[in-house]
């Protein structure tokens, strides 16, 4: 629906209100590019942003902006088209990218200049609490087109028009400001007016919105709160306000946990009649997401990543992402890509897209005419709500070690196709060799030094758990030999179990042995100490590198205290263990043995030994 936009004259105002004008940067210096760039008018994509500096509108501080006027140098000849004016107040007092965060919408419709004056009147009032202030056009490209000036004043980085790509204007348009004020004791406003943090990854948790409360009346006001409902909190101190001012109320959402999450914040900003304002909190928290975005520009491109206008003829394109901006993936499992049209494509649902990844040591394409190879992760089918997210079907695990070549190619062609372009970055260098980008749509492919904005979504790699080696029994005093069996939990694929043992000479430490003496486990007879010494387990990988080991001191008593004296001399012809079931072996069993030696004279000795 269009909107007749003239100055507004305010002949009924709510109670305690009046209107009044600010006219700001009133100069006689001309430009055609800001506020709007009516030779443009019958494009579409272009935007304007200008700032004006908190000195500038002090005047308005706790007020209500209703409309804004811009004075061109003739009568204006551009109108029609659909257009937007967002606001915004920011840090900056200059500005060259384009600002997409933030922005409060006061207008959308038509604009119909009225001689040489363009005015806008703002669908809902913008409460001004002070700081530079944010203005952005955008139209449609519906409309006719005029050159026109306006006035206005230099003005160093405060304007940006946006064509192609973005230019920098040293020029601030001259603006009439209508706003109203407050003539009360007590008024008070609060914005937004519901806490809605919509759905939260647990990793993004905790998560902050600030709530500005702003003095609107006459008198001091010292705005108190209270929360109530489970998975939010605040850090607010009471703040004494004075007319105009106002005080940002952070509003924390603190719960981790899957669900959703409501409550009320109330915050009373004086006592009596419309004092007190309730907002309702709301927000809903998932399993953590992890994205990255790199080349977020303003930039556009018709190629890439991709060609849709030869969809019916399989274009591909491939881009390298230096590692340097890659940081964050390194070492990850990279699960999705997405990128970001300028407008919905409409590819008619049919056909299909493979993307696939690589590495490459290149920095750039120039003077390389092949595609780099890739290995493929998933699949795409066009979307009717014109989302370009490519969810993997295979994880790409990203080491971080060179840059990554990221290839978008239509496998399927589709038997339609249609215009479009895509957001990102065009890096201008003096070295005219880089180009980042290479795409093919018909014989041959072309290089660019475009990058368009890439969405990388992604998982921390699985980290697998620390193998941890246990000896049994452990290392210790034991009489009589033993049999060591290993254990390694956590046992990476591939590894094996190593072992060494260096004997102790009575009485001192185990030595040293030359040279690696290294030996295999084996699970099924473990390893048989039978004398004092230092044994070392150490799990190796395939190229018998270590990855962890243990070592420890067995100390063996072998002396035995028999049913009768051994006499000095006697040759030993035979001995026999006996376990407790009777059993008799030529080895010790496990556990307690009695051990039945036999000499060549043919007497006995009878000894009892654990094992």
């Amino acid at each position: 629906m269009k909107h007749l936009l003239t100055l507004l004259t305010m002949s009924a105002l709510c109670a305690g209100a009046w209107a009044q004008e600010l006219t700001v940067a009133d100069g006689t210096v001309t430009e055609n590019r800001i506020p709007v760039c009516g030779n443009y008018y019958d494009f579409t994509g272009k935007y304007t942003h200008m700032i004006y500096p908190a000195e500038m509108l002090s005047e308005m501080e706790g007020a209500d902006i209703t409309a804004v006027t811009f004075y061109a140098t003739a009568n204006i000849g551009f109108n029609g088209g659909n257009e937007t004016l967002d606001v915004k107040v920011v840090d900056e007092t200059s500005i060259y990218d384009k600002v997409t965060e933030g922005l409060t919408r006061v207008f959308a419709g038509t604009i119909v200049p009225e001689g040489d004056k363009m005015t806008v009147t703002f669908d809902e009032p913008f409460t001004y609490s002070g700081g530079n202030l944010l203005l952005s056009f955008m139209w449609d490209g519906s409309g006719s087109y005029q050159d026109v000036s306006f006035y206005g004043i230099e003005a160093t980085g405060a304007s940006v028009w946006y064509s192609f790509s973005s230019t920098l204007i040293n020029f601030l348009p001259k603006a009439t400001f209508a706003y109203s004020a407050e003539t009360s004791d007590y008024a008070a406003r609060v914005n937004p007016t519901e806490v809605a943090f919509g759905t939260v990854p647990a990793n993004n948790v905790p998560a902050t919105i600030n709530v500005k409360v702003t003095n609107r009346g006459a008198l001091d006001i010292t705005p108190a709160v209270a929360i109530e409902g489970e998975g939010f909190a605040t850090a607010y101190e009471a703040t004494t306000l004075a007319k105009g001012q106002a005080v940002d109320v952070p509003v924390t959402l603190t719960a981790t946990a899957n669900g959703e999450y409501t409550g009320t914040l109330t915050i009373t900003a004086f006592e009596g009649e419309g004092g007190t304002f309730a907002l309702p909190l709301s927000a809903t928290v998932t399993d953590p997401v992890y994205e990255i975005t790199v080349s977020d520009g303003t930039s556009t491109s018709n190629y890439i990543p991709l060609y849709s206008y030869y969809w019916d003829e399989s274009p591909r394109a491939q881009t390298i992402y230096n590692m340097a901006d890659l940081a964050e993936l390194a070492g990850k499992e990279i699960t999705s890509v997405t990128y970001y049209p300028t407008a919905n494509i409409d590819l008619s649902l049919n056909g299909e897209a493979t993307l696939s990844m690589g590495t490459t040591e290149l920095n750039y394409f120039y003077g390389h005419e092949e595609f780099l190879p890739v290995t493929a992760c998933g699949t795409w089918t066009p979307q009717s709500d014109g989302s370009f997210t490519i969810t993997f079907d295979t994880p790409y695990l990203y080491t971080g070690e060179e840059n990554l070549v990221v290839d978008f190619h239509v496998t399927t062609s589709g038997t339609s196709y249609a215009s479009g372009s895509f957001y990102g970055k065009t890096y201008s260098t003096s070295d005219s060799e880089k180009t980042f980008s290479m795409y093919q749509y018909s014989t041959y492919p072309y290089t660019s030094s475009f990058v368009p904005k890439t969405t990388f979504g992604y998982r921390p790699a699985e980290t697998p758990a620390e193998p941890v080696i246990t000896v049994t029994p452990d290392f210790g005093t034991y009489d009589g030999e033993q049999t060591v069996m290993v254990a390694v939990e956590n046992q990476p694929e591939g590894s094996a179990i190593m072992y060494r043992f260096e004997e102790a000479e009575a009485g001192n430490a185990p030595r040293r042995l030359e040279g690696d003496n290294w030996n295999a486990y084996n699970e099924e007879t473990g390893i048989v100490v039978d004398r004092s010494g230092l044994l070392t387990i150490a799990l190796v990988d395939a190229n018998q590198e270590e990855i962890t080991s243990i070592e420890g001191e067995y100390v063996i008593n072998m002396d035995v205290t028999g049913i009768e004296t051994v006499t000095a001399g006697k040759t030993v012809a035979a001995v026999r263990y006996f376990n407790a079931a009777g059993q008799a072996a030529d080895k010790a069993f496990s556990g307690v043995n009695i051990v039945v030696t036999t000499y060549t004279d043919g007497t006995q000795a009878v000894a009892k030994v654990v094992k």
